[in-house]
């Protein structure tokens, strides 16, 4: 990956993108450059991941970034590139050739376990959406106080999608803007299998709980999908039932049905005399 780098130097900054980085001794090094300036002393600021970044502004106290609403991370990890942190301000000579940066990570991390959806069950992506809350999409960085703030209204959800189906009992992790949802507040996970079922549970915050996300911090929390009538691909499911028939000596004999077709939309219809209903 990459950092955007911003230099202040004589009250005016100018931003960069540094090379791919590599980990060297467990360090990340990074390599930049800047124009030469005459002022004594720079303040540094950095922002990583650099692809978060999608203005070009440089006013350090609004800096334009994306949380991404479709997350890609692995079986065992989030998605790096969701894995938003602001270096904390540096100020150096401006002849340096080298300096260290701290990092604070302004995103929180989700890790949701999917229960009840039976062992042998495979997962391609899982949707977590929180009603009235923003939770991924454009933001504002402050790099001075290392906060991030949702813009334009955000987005109330953030997918996590992969590559390769994971097993059901896999953690998913999610990279979110922090937020907190209170008693009363509903979200909804929604999971598509690997033999393409999705399986949706809404959840209503119960009275004196909560869930929080934290920047920083991991929450951890267990969605059941126990009970949970699956859309799409209805597999084994699809055909027709005869659910009642009745027959008499009049001409009002009917029967009823039960249909599940191949996408797994239910039809009840009516058979009276001749004519179906």
């Amino acid at each position: 990956e990459y950092l955007r780098i911003y230099r202040t130097a004589n009250g005016v900054t100018e931003s960069t993108k540094s090379n791919e980085g590599s980990v060297v001794g467990g360090m990340a090094m990074f390599r930049a450059s800047f124009s030469t300036t005459d002022a004594a002393e720079c303040s540094y600021n950095a922002i990583y991941p650099e692809s978060a970044v999608t203005g070009s502004g440089v006013d350090l106290s609004a800096i334009t970034i994306n949380v991404a609403s479709e997350q890609h991370p692995t079986a065992t990890s989030y998605d790096a590139n969701a894995d938003i942190m602001v270096a904390l301000e540096q100020v150096e000579s401006s002849d340096i050739t080298a300096l260290s940066m701290r990092f604070r990570r302004i995103v929180a991390i989700a890790k949701m376990t999917i229960t009840g959806l039976g062992a042998d069950t495979t997962i391609k992506s899982v949707s977590f959406t929180a009603s009235g809350k923003s939770i991924s999409g454009e933001c504002s960085v402050n790099t001075s106080e290392a906060t991030i703030t949702a813009t334009n209204g955000g987005s109330d959800s953030v997918s996590a999608i992969y590559d390769t189906a994971v097993a059901s009992n896999t953690p998913i992790y999610l990279m979110l803007l922090p937020t907190t949802l209170n008693q009363n507040d509903n979200f909804s996970v929604t999971v598509t299998t690997g033999d393409d079922k999705v399986y949706t549970r809404d959840i209503t915050i119960p009275n004196g709980r909560e869930l929080s996300f934290t920047e920083g911090n991991i929450s951890t929390f267990t969605v059941n999908m126990s009970g949970v009538i699956p859309e799409g691909n209805a597999g084994t499911y699809v055909g027709a039932w005869q659910l009642v028939e009745y027959r008499a000596s009049t001409e009002f004999d009917f029967d009823i049905y039960l249909d599940i077709d191949e996408d797994g939309r239910v039809n009840l219809w009516q058979r009276l005399g001749s004519n179906d209903w």
